[in-house]
């Protein structure tokens, strides 16, 4: 019968046994989940010449384009043209309010414009027969004017009853629904480009004398594993004097239909960039 001191020591060692099982366990669960930024990188190093460093710097891509939508229309959402997450082309209609009331406004405006004009015509015919004051005339056009101008601001307003697409793009966020009041300056509706993108890479102010537009820059994404050619567009113009960093632009060199807003990665630049 074994001793109660080796009784210990083989409990101890099992324990440690099952300790290293379970850790061994965890590190095969994390390296089959974790991304591989370093293969990635390796690819993009391999481009370039035997012998030359490299200084890897992070990015983010962003829309091209972007617009953030409020109105202080009184008017409720007649029907939602498009949903959080679809897509549209440029020209569509996304958003359409109920203005009937303010094409009644509308209208009413513009038959007292006509009333003004018959006034003014009058008042001209009398003027040239010797009838009419010339200061009532002049007064009477002004009034004409001035409803003219009416007409045209709340035609103007009309135009806000639809929300048009200025670009083809995704909706990003969308907070309202039909048969309810936009709350005034309260954005409703955002939406973004999600093919024309850029990205935004934050570099060390003292690489910026060495960089150029249309520099050439591999950047790998996190999210698709793949690296990919870009091109930078053009500096930041402000340096943070706290970090000592500034943003640099760059472009995709062609198309990445897997590419979409937020995704971040790793931005490959030659060290002599840096020197």
């Amino acid at each position: 019968m074994p001793s109660v001191d080796a009784a210990d020591r083989c409990g101890g060692l099992n324990a440690r046994a099952r300790r290293g099982a379970v850790l061994g366990i965890f590190a095969a669960l994390a390296a089959s989940v974790a991304p591989a930024p370093l293969s990635i990188r390796a690819e993009t190093i391999a481009r370039l010449p035997a012998g030359r460093e490299v200084r890897l710097l992070r990015g983010v891509v962003k829309p091209l384009h972007q617009a953030a939508y409020s109105t202080d229309q009184a008017a409720p959402v007649a029907v939602l043209h498009r949903r959080e997450g679809e897509t549209f082309a440029a020209n569509d209609l996304l958003i359409s309010f109920d203005c009937g009331r303010q094409r009644q406004e509308l209208a009413a405006a513009r038959a007292l414009e006509r009333e003004a004009e018959v006034v003014v015509q009058s008042n001209t015919y009398l003027l040239q027969r010797g009838s009419a004051n010339r200061n009532d005339t002049e007064i009477a056009k002004a009034r004409r004017d001035k409803v003219a101008a009416d007409a045209a601001g709340l035609l103007e307003r009309m135009k806000a009853c639809e929300i048009v697409a200025p670009f083809d793009g995704s909706v990003v966020e969308l907070s309202i629904n039909p048969h309810e009041f936009p709350v005034p300056g309260r954005p409703f509706l955002v939406i973004a480009s999600h093919r024309d993108v850029e990205i935004e890479i934050i570099v060390p102010s003292a690489l910026l004398p060495s960089l150029r537009p249309l520099q050439s820059v591999d950047f790998a994404v996190d999210e698709t594993r793949r690296s990919h050619r870009a091109e930078i567009k053009h500096v930041g113009a402000v340096v943070d004097p706290m970090s000592q960093t500034a943003k640099v632009y760059a472009r995709f060199a062609s198309r990445e239909e897997s590419i979409r807003p937020g995704m971040s990665g790793t931005a490959t630049f030659p060290s002599d960039t840096g020197q």
